[in-house]
């Protein structure tokens, strides 16, 4: 045994030698040529596995017409199936589209005819069962001023605020101020101006004129000289005065950071609480607007008057506008208001009657109340006074928001009035109240509220 493994052992041990001497000469061979080209490291080269097998179709030739391309998805067979083969395939969600089509369809018809036939809860203004507060019940103050900040955006009525503060000229009245969302958009500076400012502003007006002082005074006419708001709730003021402390110039030091009116207020004009800042010349009273209107801080008329979402929020809209033409200087005076009511739509008429309950409740406003009915209304009972302007801005809004502006031709004496809308204007008892109508497409026929003062109704206006 011992002779035959010595050959095999000497075999083994000259193959391993044989191996290795291969493989240093093939990696010597490698690295001569790295070094001599720069090239990369030489690999073993790697072959890619077979794919599998296409048919390739001919090569086009040069006479050959161009191939078409089909417009056709990958898959699609070029053949048009017949209804009756696609009914067969598809007829589950077929059958689930025409389902819900029916089913929406009768829902839409039976609502349209629950709307046309059950009567609608609709009341001349002055006449709904509830008298209007214009305070939220459900919500706080806080609460309810949060909710207005997205929706008036969304809505377009922020613009129209600060185009309605815009118009804002010599003694403003405010009345129903609420939270204040107005006091941001006026140019308070006539009022809150320190003397190095108005010595500044002179002479900036003067420069204009050229030295001429008699045009002077048409330049100061544009400007709010003074700034009086009023309000009936107390805990809306306050809000209103935390928002002129941040927006208000010169109001962050006059006022404290967490104001509270029943606290800061005092008897002022009338005997009314009041809280007087800028030498009078900026005054927040809390007052009841159809009784009692304080006068300017100087002279006895308002050069304007304005009123946001108010009309829908008094027992007697007619004569709260009579009071505001009162204190409203005769010709040149304006009172602007912009308010929300009844649109030209019959549909999002018979929407705002069925939801006018609902609203009040939340709100304390009537929403569904006709605007343009109640200050007609006014313009032919109260003598002088005249519409400017009646417009509905916003394609959103449906023509449920309007824009009024009216003057007054000459000054209205109106006795004065202490509690509301005086005896004859107190509401009626339910037996003379109007019953709502069966139809949500007809129109209002009229307001039933009489503007009357010391129980003797205004006459006509004159021509």
């Amino acid at each position: 045994m011992q002779p035959v493994r010595a050959p095999l052992a000497r075999a083994v041990v000259l193959a391993c030698q044989c191996g290795s001497a291969k493989n240093a000469i093939w990696r010597r061979t490698a690295f001569r040529r790295f070094a001599s080209s720069g090239s990369k490291l030489l690999t073993r080269p790697n072959t890619p596995k077979p794919l599998p097998y296409k048919p390739v179709g001919p090569k086009p030739q040069p006479g050959d017409p161009p191939a078409k391309v089909s417009s056709e998805p990958a898959g699609s067979s070029s053949k048009a199936q017949p209804v009756s083969e696609l009914v067969r395939s598809r007829w589950f969600p077929l059958f689930g589209i025409g389902a819900a089509t029916v089913c929406i369809s009768y829902f839409l018809a039976a609502q349209a005819v629950h709307w046309n036939m059950e009567p609608v809860e609709r009341y001349a203004p002055g006449l709904e069962p509830q008298a209007p507060t214009g305070r939220p019940s459900i919500q706080s103050p806080v609460e309810f001023d949060l909710h207005l900040d997205k929706s008036e955006w969304r809505l377009g009525i922020t613009k129209l605020r600060r185009k309605l503060a815009a118009e804002a000229r010599g003694h403003v009245l405010e009345v129903a101020v609420g939270t204040g969302r107005n006091l941001e958009f006026y140019d308070w500076a006539g009022i809150t101006a320190t003397p190095e400012e108005v010595k500044k502003r002179a002479l900036e007006k003067l420069n204009k004129v050229r030295g001429d002082r008699s045009k002077l005074a048409d330049l100061g006419a544009d400007e709010v000289r003074s700034f009086t708001g009023i309000d009936i709730s107390p805990p809306m003021l306050d809000i209103a005065l935390r928002r002129a402390r941040q927006v208000v110039p010169q109001m962050a030091g006059a006022l404290p950071k967490r104001p509270l009116f029943s606290q800061l207020a005092s008897p002022g004009q009338h005997g009314l609480d009041c809280i007087a800042l800028r030498d009078n010349k900026l005054r927040v009273f809390t007052t009841d607007a159809q009784s009692t209107l304080p006068s300017p801080p100087t002279g006895d008329k308002y050069d304007t008057i304005i009123q946001t979402f108010g009309l829908c929020s008094v027992r007697d809209p007619t004569l709260l506008l009579a009071k505001m033409a009162s204190v409203l200087e005769p010709e040149t005076g304006r009172i602007i208001l912009l308010e929300h009511g009844r649109s030209w739509w019959d549909m999002v008429n018979g929407l705002l009657d069925r939801s006018a309950r609902g609203h009040f409740e939340r709100f304390g406003c009537w929403w569904n109340r006709d605007i343009e009915l109640i200050v007609r209304d006014a313009e032919r009972r109260v003598p002088g006074l005249e519409v400017v302007k009646l417009e509905r801005p916003g394609l959103l809004t449906m023509g449920t928001h309007v824009w009024i502006e009216l003057r007054l031709r000459r000054a209205v004496a109106i006795p004065k009035v202490d509690d509301g809308p005086g005896k004859s204007g107190e509401r009626r008892s339910p037996d003379h109240e109007e019953k709502p109508s069966g139809s949500w497409f007809g129109n209002v026929s009229g307001s039933s509220s009489v503007l009357s003062v010391g129980g003797k109704p205004l006459g006509p206006k004159e021509p």
